[in-house]
């Protein structure tokens, strides 16, 4: 991954901005909303958005050398870093909604997946908190269906990445 220091700049209008590039292409960023980082310099006095700019810039590089997630602008695809595994899942659900799928099914993945969205604590799902998922199946069936909605889930969230 190739990344500059982010640059500030001032638009005419006086608003400023960061711009930085990130693999030979560049993105110019007003506010770190994109990275979660809670920093809008327009948002201050124009005396103080330079200062503002600076720190933003800061945490920028900062967030993104240290392989912090940085998506697409208004979609999911993802330009750095890595998504959780329940990102993935949530991912390959929503791709899993938009094919060509009886309603039954779809609203099985998605209860299935809310179980286990429910039932992992952290945002990495290990097989361990699985198996305790599966456990609170008494009968084979219900667990067999489980297990095969949550493999389509799977394999389409490897498709992506995961």
């Amino acid at each position: 991954m190739q990344l500059n220091y982010p640059k500030i700049c001032v638009q005419k209008d006086g608003k400023v901005y960061i711009h930085f590039y990130l693999n030979d292409k560049r993105y110019r960023l007003f506010n770190g909303r994109r990275l979660g980082i809670n920093i809008d310099p327009n948002s201050y006095p124009a005396q103080s958005r330079l200062e503002q700019a600076k720190l933003l810039s800061a945490e920028v590089y900062k967030h993104l050398s240290s392989g912090g997630l940085f998506k697409e602008y208004k979609q999911e695809s993802v330009i750095s870093g890595k998504l959780s595994d329940k990102e993935y899942l949530l991912a390959a659900l929503k791709r899993k909604q938009n094919e060509n799928y009886a309603q039954a099914y779809k609203d099985g993945l998605r209860s299935y997946l809310n179980l286990l969205m429910r039932h992992c604590r952290s945002s990495k799902i290990t097989s361990n908190e699985v198996i305790a998922l599966l456990d609170t199946y008494s009968s084979n069936t219900s667990k067999n269906t489980v297990i095969r909605h949550l493999k389509a889930l799977v394999s389409e969230a490897q498709l992506l990445g995961m």
